[in-house]
């Protein structure tokens, strides 16, 4: 009987450790599952315009000169491009030398993306 006894318990104690194990199992897979869809949902949110979405890119020209408060001056000091032609480059995207747009979007934080 002892012996029954002892092999009831030590049954008992593994499902015990068992079940505990599947629960945190659920739960890693569960909290893994929540990052993963952060990160996806984050990746969708963040906007990809074309380089040649111009009427996109001027808007965007003018929301992160507004959000970071920069003037034509500073963005003209800063990027070694004259007021003048920046005027135009943010007017006329789709006319502006590409080493100009680069500059620019350097200073903004605007991250420029090419694929094949």
């Amino acid at each position: 009987m002892n012996q029954k006894t002892n092999l009831n318990a030590l049954n008992s104690s593994a499902s015990t450790r068992l079940l505990g194990l599947r629960q945190l199992a659920d739960t890693l897979s569960n909290n893994i599952n929540t990052v993963l869809d952060d990160i996806e949902a984050q990746a969708s949110s963040q906007s990809r315009i074309a380089l040649d979405d111009y009427e996109a890119l001027q808007n965007l020209f003018t929301i992160k000169r507004k959000e970071q408060k920069i003037s034509l001056e500073d963005l003209s000091l800063q990027t070694e491009i004259s007021v003048s032609t920046l005027k135009r480059l943010l007017l006329s995207p789709e006319n502006a030398r590409v080493g100009h747009l680069l500059s620019v979007c350097k200073e903004l934080g605007i991250s420029v993306w090419l694929d094949k």
